[in-house]
């Protein structure tokens, strides 16, 4: 079980204006993720479906998931959770619902997880920063002493949904959160954080590592010429992108190993830089860059970054099954298959990656906890392979596996069929190349946000 996950999403202008859809939710329903309650087995195998309360609407703007947390914000800014965790934003004493229950708060226009807490922007004019959840390492920014010494694995200090004062007045563009620390994008393009950060992830001047109070990022670009667009925060990292396409990263990552890119090959990542470490915004070098502007996003120690037509990835790759392959810190072009041309928006789960494609499309790889994230259709035959004897180090062939569901081989990125063929290794399923999610529900719609958990997913679709 992984508890070091944020989920963020981030549009790079293709599906940019304001749209809305129906809810849906699939994959593994253990801990009431997907809207449903853990008795209700069969709902983690039906493919994508509406959670409770939620077959008839179709106002959902956008979707938010942690490792076992979800939400969802409806077109007049309602904000509705469920699933299991400190962030649900319920009451006091509320870690799980199984049913998508209203915040009884203010109403917000964007939402952000980690799996301890949670921030939010209004939906008013004044675009204010909210936060709830445990806040025992600084990480809801609202000042005053830390939790008990070595509080890394929660606390008693739970807050109810509250507001920064220390930014009080100031209009937000956007958010980011991971484990330990929160970060605050203004709308004037200054960049606060908060948290505890050990590995320079924070990026403020002077900080020994803690601050509970929003803090400036100092290093990036000035604001005027060329703003941040898109903020993602990994477990020991941060990434930023600005709007002139240039990418810049603090914090920690990489570990070295054997370098397997996420999309492509050992032997297409030579000189890997295996580890970086700064406590300053520290820009680094896309290959191809046009100077487009930039959309990042960070799952565990890996992430993400487009422009709407490349995809670059850095970090640790998880599409092996190894702790030990790592891209690096130096970001690497991932060849898109044949099918994906243009990107709409990214995603990023605790070892895994989303993107949506130009044509609505949801694209998945990356390490597949349940089997059903590739949907209802290919996730049964998934799973058998796993029941099979060579269930512990084995392949799955993607082309015979769309062949038996009369689906074209939809890789073929390099002109090969099958390439990279889903992996099984240690009872998970590994997805080195995007792989196109197939389910009834999705056929034929446009999927308009993404959010991928460890075993789940939401999207919302028109």
């Amino acid at each position: 079980m992984n508890f070091y996950c944020a989920r963020r999403l981030h549009s790079t202008g293709l599906l940019a204006a304001r749209q809305f859809g129906s809810l849906l939710a699939w994959g593994g329903a253990e801990l009431c993720q997907t809207g449903s309650p853990p008795e209700a087995k069969g709902a983690a195998h039906h493919g994508a479906f509406a959670p409770l309360g939620f077959h008839s609407r179709s106002d959902i703007s956008s979707v938010a998931t942690a490792a076992h947390v979800s939400g969802a914000i409806s077109r007049d800014g309602r904000t509705y959770t469920w699933g299991t965790g400190s962030t649900l934003g319920l009451g006091a004493g509320i870690s799980s619902a199984a049913e998508p229950r209203e915040i009884a708060s203010d109403r917000f226009q964007s939402l952000r997880f980690s799996e301890t807490a949670a921030v939010a922007i209004s939906s008013d004019a004044d675009s204010q920063a909210f936060v709830w959840g445990v806040g025992v390492d600084g990480q809801l920014g609202l000042g005053g002493p830390m939790g008990p010494r070595g509080s890394y694995h929660g606390g008693a200090q739970e807050t109810l949904v509250s507001s920064p004062r220390s930014l009080s007045g100031e209009p937000l563009k956007a958010t980011a959160a991971a484990r330990f620390r929160t970060l605050l994008l203004t709308k004037d393009g200054m960049l606060f954080s908060s948290g505890s950060g050990f590995h320079g992830e924070l990026g403020v001047a002077g900080s020994s590592g803690v601050t509970t109070a929003p803090a400036s990022v100092v290093g990036l670009p000035d604001p005027k010429s060329d703003p941040v667009e898109s903020i993602s925060a990994g477990h020991t990292f941060t990434l930023a992108g600005t709007a002139s396409g240039r990418l810049y990263f603090w914090g920690s990552i990489g570990h070295g190993g054997s370098p397997n890119v996420i999309g492509g090959s050992a032997a297409a990542a030579s000189n890997v830089v295996p580890a970086l470490r700064t406590n300053i915004p520290t820009e680094l070098t896309l290959p191809s860059s046009r100077g487009l502007p930039l959309t990042v996003a960070a799952g565990l120690h890996h992430a993400i970054v487009t422009d709407g037509v490349r995809l670059w990835a850095l970090g640790t790759s998880w599409a092996t099954g190894s702790v030990d392959a790592s891209l690096g810190v130096a970001p690497r072009l991932v060849p898109l298959p044949r099918g994906l041309s243009r990107i709409a928006r990214i995603t990023a789960g605790p070892r895994n990656v989303g993107v949506i494609d130009g044509q609505g499309r949801a694209w998945i790889a990356g390490r597949l906890d349940s089997p059903l994230l590739l949907g209802a259709e290919t996730g049964p035959s998934i799973a058998a392979a796993l029941a099979s004897g060579e269930a512990k180090n084995s392949k799955v062939s993607r082309a015979a596996l769309l062949a038996s569901l009369n689906m074209e081989d939809e890789i073929g990125a390099d002109g090969a069929r099958d390439a990279d063929g889903l992996s099984i290794a240690n009872g998970a399923i590994f997805a080195p190349r995007l792989t196109l999610v197939l389910d009834a529900a999705l056929h034929g719609r446009t999927i308009i946000d993404l959010a991928l958990g460890n075993s789940h997913a939401l999207a919302v679709v028109v």
